[in-house]
């Protein structure tokens, strides 16, 4: 099922407006406080931030014709970039509003804190690339479908990391001690070899967040990446080809969009193919989600992008063997009105 005309058009705009918020409020917090104290009758300027709750104070110097000029338009910026702000919270606030009563799914308050958390330290935008059901909960607003509700619902935040990328943080980042700093209870899950370190977390509510990477070559199980994470991460097969081709989205929370980097829908609906062959006896459910998710999306995509997802079935097919069967083996399950979109 199709959103209407109404509501896709306005989340295009809504993604311009988060994707402008997000980029102004990086400038914002790069921007210094300046504070002044009036010590023994002379003018002394400090820097205030707020950390851990805690004031902080740097000391910048004596007041002068100079220091006074850089700090005022220092401080011109900032009041103008706010005012940008307000503006843009305010239009984003109502057009929220508005798609999730046009159909948009909207995470709950505790889900949309993590992912909130998550995506401003950019690790599933831009370090990192957000996988799983969470992924498929953004082609709601970015194809413009409404999705069955099964499908979008999930407690698992999955979060790939590639070593090759370019886009790096500046230091390795330390899940835990960011996930703390913000108040998420997060503990380690322990491996059924309790010698191997943890690649997932989970929290006192169940959301549960695994740190990922593609599989090269011999299977790795846990390993680390130290120049991406201070974390361990489970090596898995398939997704270098899951994250070969990515895009930028957004996830709808109560305060409004959150933008997160996903793999390309028609490389998703191909991944779920061949990965729902690798489920266990006991992961049916999983299997037959996998499936589901798939299904709608080549059902959507053969309409609308059928070049993509052709090529993406194509690239699969190039990969070997073992992929040519994953696929032939899950288009078995899928119906003739899905099928007649797939490459015979």
């Amino acid at each position: 099922m199709r959103l209407d005309l109404a509501t896709r058009t306005l989340f295009s705009e809504f993604q311009e407006t988060c994707f402008a918020r997000a980029s102004l409020e990086p400038k914002l917090n790069a921007i210094p406080r300046y504070v002044k104290k009036t010590i023994k009758g002379k003018i002394y300027w400090y820097t205030q931030s707020y950390e851990d709750g805690q004031t902080k104070q740097i000391y910048v110097g004596p007041a002068d014709p100079k220091k006074n000029s850089l700090i005022e338009q220092s401080r011109q910026e900032r009041r103008e970039i706010t005012k940008l702000l307000k503006v843009h919270r305010e239009r984003e606030d109502r057009q929220a509003s508005m798609l999730v009563r046009g159909g948009i799914p909207k995470l709950d308050a505790r889900m949309a804190n993590v992912v909130q958390c998550l995506s401003e330290a950019n690790i599933i935008d831009g370090s990192g690339v957000l996988v799983g059901s969470l992924a498929f909960q953004t082609y709601t607003g970015m194809l413009g479908a409404i999705f069955d509700n099964a499908t979008l619902k999930t407690n698992d935040v999955d979060i790939v990391f590639d070593p090759t990328i370019e886009i790096l943080p500046q230091e390795p980042f330390n899940l835990r001690h960011y996930l703390t700093k913000y108040g998420f209870p997060f503990r380690e899950i322990p491996q059924l070899i309790h010698s191997d370190p943890a690649s997932s977390y989970i929290d006192p509510h169940g959301i549960r967040i695994d740190l990922l990477t593609p599989q090269r070559g011999r299977p790795k199980g846990i390993i680390t990446i130290p120049k991406l994470i201070d974390s361990e991460v489970l090596a898995l097969s398939f997704l270098d080809f899951l994250i070969e081709d990515i895009v930028r989205a957004l996830l709808m929370g109560p305060r409004g969009g959150i933008p997160v980097t996903v793999p390309h829908p028609a490389r998703f609906a191909i991944h779920k193919l061949i990965v729902a062959t690798r489920r266990s006896i006991t992961d049916q459910a999983k299997r037959t989600k996998d499936l589901h998710q798939a299904s709608q999306l080549i059902a959507l995509l053969g309409e609308e992008d059928s070049t993509s997802l052709k090529r993406a079935w194509k690239e699969a097919e190039r990969r070997g063997k073992k992929w040519k069967q994953a696929l032939r083996s899950s288009a078995v399950h899928l119906d003739q009105e899905i099928l007649k979109y797939l490459p015979r």
